[in-house]
């Protein structure tokens, strides 16, 4: 077992005195177990790492759909602007 040394105030080295003698244990024993009950409370991180798809997924572009939007961008941009202008001359609005 590794041994691992800590600073604190005199106002938690008095409650880890405290704590060691009420429940008659040393203060590595309290110190111990108070670090596995704050382990056990907080969340685990998943063993796999999130690849950049699944980090960045709810904050940018469109994943639905397919795989080759960006590849007629220019072709798309000019077939919406003929509707628009289709539109704004059948119309007299847009």
């Amino acid at each position: 077992m590794s041994t691992i040394t800590f600073r604190c105030g005199p106002e938690l080295e008095s409650e880890l005195e405290r704590l060691s003698k009420a429940e008659k244990k040393s203060k590595t024993e309290v110190i111990r177990e108070a670090l596995k009950d704050y382990a056990a409370s907080r969340p685990r991180r998943a063993a796999k790492p999130k690849s950049a798809y699944e980090a960045l997924k709810d904050y940018i572009g469109i994943w639905d759909g397919p795989g080759n939007l960006s590849e007629n961008t220019g072709k798309t941009f000019k077939k919406i602007m003929g509707e628009i202008l289709d539109e704004k001359e059948r119309t007299g609005r847009l």
